[in-house]
């Protein structure tokens, strides 16, 4: 895959599920399907909205977005590889944009304590780690620990 200076018009689009499935690795595809399911494999009502973030015209990853509760949204930050650069400003773009709509106070996710990396970009956008919850995420048939991370309104910015 090409290199892509991040000097290329970036924008964010709404998309589809399917389209957000498209940027998905073969295993974030399997997690979504296992966490979406119910005890019968039938798929969940999904409340998520997805927005496209594009390099040019290309489709480089997603962010997609549930309401948690009334002021509280769960995000997850999904770049393909060759478009890692642009994962902050995809992602304080989204932010900001959250953050102007005056009934959302909070931001929230968890994150495998298995991704280092992933953690230190959430935590260097501003994410606080808020505490760890036991045995959460099944990887390979281990269950690991998760990150509970937040950002709220007044923290946002401070960072």
């Amino acid at each position: 895959m090409a290199q892509h200076s991040t000097q290329q018009q970036i924008s964010l689009r709404a998309i589809s599920r399917e389209n957000a499935f498209y940027c998905m690795t073969d295993e974030l595809k399997r997690r979504v399907f296992q966490d979406y399911v119910d005890l019968n494999n039938n798929p969940l009502p999904l409340t998520y909205s997805y927005i496209g973030c594009y390099v040019g015209d290309e489709l480089s990853g997603f962010i997609h977005l549930a309401k948690a509760k009334k002021h509280i949204i769960d995000i997850h930050i999904n770049i393909n590889k060759a478009f890692r650069g642009y994962a902050p400003v995809f992602a304080r773009k989204v932010i900001g944009n959250l953050f102007n709509e005056p009934s959302i106070n909070r931001l929230e996710s968890e994150i495998p304590v298995l991704y280092k990396s992933m953690l230190k970009f959430v935590q260097n956008i501003g994410f606080i780690v808020e505490g760890e919850k036991q045995e959460a995420f099944l990887k390979n048939g281990k269950w690991y620990n998760t990150y509970i991370i937040g950002l709220t309104r007044n923290n946002y910015g401070r960072h």
